[in-house]
Parts: structure tokens; sequence; C-alpha cells
């Protein structure tokens, strides 16, 4: 609303504007008339003129009385005159310069002439991009600036033959503390109101910072479902997670991504063995649209399992007869995760313990027989425990060549067997 001032107070006390007439230099005729001859200010009648008819009233209620004009039109820019002719004194003339400010308008385009506005991308991490703000319709011509928050970058612009003010910025090398950052256009042409604007926000794809795998150390049971989950942070939108073990890809996991975007989670089942004990799991995060390096991370299984037990001679009695009066060794050969707590000797269905009179000496994994006899004679085996459970090794038959034998046979064979329907070669000791 424009607000003209005219002062029709009079120099003389008994006198008083009869007429009042607003001009505008570029129409001939009065713009508003108050006419107040023969009747009480209070009583005055209003003419304005077609041009201001609804838009323009002569407020006299107020000191100085004040010819308010709404809405206002670029038109009504220029200088005014307000006549006050006196009932006594001579007519008084005052004069007014109505500048009109008009806001321009703002927009935002790319590169292509393509308007932007609201949330525009996804734009690449790293990557840089242009955007123009042009301003027009503005009076007078405005000044723009670009801003990034509250801080400006930019505040160099050029005018078109067009007249239009345009200001370019290139936002370089885009990071993620950019994402959603409000880039805001501001076309100011006067202190009188606030800059007009156009606001845009960077949506941008972004590399995930970190994958990590869990559990890192919990032990695993064969044949209990073991699961590995994968975590990557950081990436927009979310990362790819691939699993791979000793360097192939595995099938039949889930992906989920958080509600806020920022976290990927990859599920990895499976049923270990106990061959994978100590082998390497890895996760792998990438990004659909990005080039980067694959991120990873890798664990080593930890696989729990029941002690695996092969019994053997010890390698001075592998390859030659054992006769009476010879030491004997056994070597129960164990692997097992975790190690074993407990480790028993059989021979038959007698176990075993340490009597030197007898000649046994049992020491963890080792059985060492001191000049056999025919009384050595049997079947030994060995069984170990561990947290998982127990496991017993094969059979191996024990016979010892006499030297006075009291039966037909020369020959003593040594035969190793194991339990179930599956045969074993027998050693035949000459």
């Amino acid at each position: 609303m424009a607000a003209l001032p005219c002062n029709i107070s009079t120099p003389l006390a008994d006198d008083a504007a009869s007429l009042i007439l607003w001009y505008r230099e570029d129409l001939p005729n009065p713009i508003y008339t108050l006419d107040i001859r023969k009747v009480a200010l209070k009583k005055a009648r209003h003419f304005p003129s077609s041009e201001m008819e609804g838009r323009a009233y002569f407020d006299i209620s107020v000191h100085p009385p004040l010819l308010k004009i709404f809405p206002i039109r670029k038109s009504d820019q220029g200088d005014y005159k307000c006549r006050v002719d006196l009932r006594r004194s001579r007519t008084f003339i005052h004069y007014i310069r109505l500048k009109i400010l008009v806001p321009p308008k703002v927009v935002i385009t790319d590169e292509h002439g393509q308007t932007m506005q609201d949330v525009i991308g996804p734009y690449d991490e790293g990557s840089s991009i242009s955007l123009f703000c042009e301003a027009s319709d503005g009076e007078p011509q405005p000044s723009v600036t670009w801003w990034k928050g509250n801080i400006l970058v930019d505040d160099t612009y050029n005018i078109t033959p067009q007249e239009v003010v345009r200001n370019e910025v290139v936002l370089m090398d885009l990071q993620r503390s950019d994402l959603l950052v409000e880039i805001t256009c501001q076309a100011s042409n006067t202190n009188l109101t606030k800059p007009r604007t156009g606001v845009v926000m960077l949506d941008l794809n972004l590399r995930p910072l970190e994958v990590k795998v869990m559990p890192r150390r919990r032990p695993v049971s064969v044949g209990w479902i073991a699961q590995l989950t994968c975590e990557a942070r950081g990436a927009r939108p979310q990362a790819v997670l691939t699993w791979w073990r000793e360097g192939k890809e595995v099938e039949g996991t889930t992906e989920t991504v958080l509600e806020d975007g920022n976290l990927t989670m990859s599920t990895y089942a499976f049923t270990p063995r106990s061959e994978d004990n100590g082998k390497s799991v890895t996760c792998k995060a990438s990004h659909a649209t990005l080039e980067m390096e694959l991120i990873s991370d890798t664990i080593s299984l930890n696989v729990h399992y029941a002690p695996q037990l092969r019994l053997a001679l010890g390698t001075s009695n592998q390859h030659s007869a054992i006769k009476e009066g010879n030491d004997v060794y056994f070597e129960c050969n164990i692997k097992a995760n975790p190690a074993v707590t407990e480790v028993t000797w059989y021979s038959d269905d007698e176990q075993l313990a340490t009597n030197l009179s007898r000649g046994i000496l049992v020491n963890n994994q080792s059985l060492i027989l001191q000049k056999v006899g025919r009384e050595n004679r049997g079947m030994y085996r060995c069984q170990a425990t561990n947290s998982e459970g127990e496991g017993e090794s094969d059979v191996v038959k024990l016979d010892i060549q006499c030297i006075y034998p009291p039966y037909a046979a020369s020959k003593s064979t040594i035969t190793s067997t194991n339990p179930g329907p599956m045969s074993h070669p027998k050693l035949l000791l000459a």
C-alpha cells in the first residue's frame, strides 16, 4: 500500500480547505477529488477517478491526511501533487514523488535451462554442478547472490540484454556434508522488504564409509546353523553387500535397509563343517551407481567340533615285526576345537593307566608298552573329550610274535579296524 501525505492545515484560524485535488503528472485530470464546499470536513464528498476507483481513499481522520492506494501498481509510480483550495486564502500545492518497488521473480535452473526446485539430484559424491539464478521484472534491478546455508558463496552477477539479472554458481567436489543442505538464491532490490528467494536442496549418491562383519570372535558349532551379519554405514542409497568364502562369492543371503537409510545390513546363514575352521569369510560393500574401490571386512571362522581321532603305531614300529620283549608305541592323533580336556586309552574294554610294574606308560596322546608279552595282545583304541563332545579312534589289533611260540602260527599280525560296516586293510608284521 502507498500512503501519500497532504497537509491541509491553514495559516489562519478562521480559514479552511474547500476543495482538495490530487493529480498525477502523466494524467491531465484529477485522480482524486475531496469536495468540502458548503459542508463540514467530516461530511466531505469523495470522488476517485476511474483510474483509482476501488483502489484509492483520502483518509482525513489522520494528520496529515493520507491518500492511500491499494493494491499498488507499477504504473502508479511518478510525481503527484495535492492542490488545496482554501475559502479565504490562496491555494497551496504539495508535491510528492512515489517510487514503486517491484519485487523480482526468482527462478533457479541448471546448465540446460531446466527449472530446479525443492530436492534436486541425486549427484555423485565428488562431482561438481552448476546452478543459475535468474531474477526478472524487479524494479529497481536487484542484486543476486548465492548462499549455502547461511554462508555467502557467490555475489557476482550480470545483466542480460533482456534485463534479467543472472548469477551462476559452481559447486565443486560435492561431499557428504552437502547432503540436503539448502542452496539459496537471494534477489534483493530494497532494504524495506525481505529478499525474494529460491531454494533447492542437494540429494547425493554417497559411498559406504565402513563395513563390518559380526560377531567377530564368537565360535560356531558343527551341525548347527550359524548366522553372520554384515553392516555397511554411510551409503546413499543403500550399499550393495556380497559375501565371499575363501575367495568365492556365496549365495543365499538376505539384505535389510534401516529406516534412516544410513545403515545396510546383510545376513549369511550356513551350517559349518569342521574343515571350515580357520577359513575366511568376507563381506564386500559397493555402490550401485558410483565407481569406487570395494571396501570389505574379513573374519576367520572359529568352528568348534568334537574330537576327531586317528590311532597309529609309532614310527619305530610301523615297518618291523613286533616281537616279545619289544617296546610298542601308540600315537593318538587328535584334531579338535576347542582343545581336548581328557584323553583315555583302552585295551579291549579295559581303561589303561600308567602302571610301571606292567610296563604301561600313558602320556596324554601317547601310549608306551614296555617289553611286551603275550598278555599285551588285544584291541587298542583312544578316546578324547572336549566341550563339543566325545570322539573315538579306530581300533588297532595288536598281535605279538613270541620267541618260543606256543602255537602253530609263526607270524603275528596287527590289524586296524574301524567300528561299523567299513573294512580296513590288515598290517602283517613278519
